[in-house]
């Protein structure tokens, strides 16, 4: 029961989180995985 409300949890604070900073849930998942140009991601391993 308490790992069905951690998860419960988890997912409501995601969302409104992302609804807050982004304007939808969708968008940082959208970010990270189709944008991830703007982020400079291929630069990562260079700066790392």
């Amino acid at each position: 029961m308490k790992m069905l409300l951690t998860i419960f949890l988890s997912l409501v604070a995601y969302a409104t989180t992302a609804k807050l900073l982004f304007g939808s849930s969708l968008q940082p998942i959208a970010l990270i995985t189709l944008w991830n140009d703007r982020l400079g991601a291929p630069f990562w391993p260079i700066l790392l």
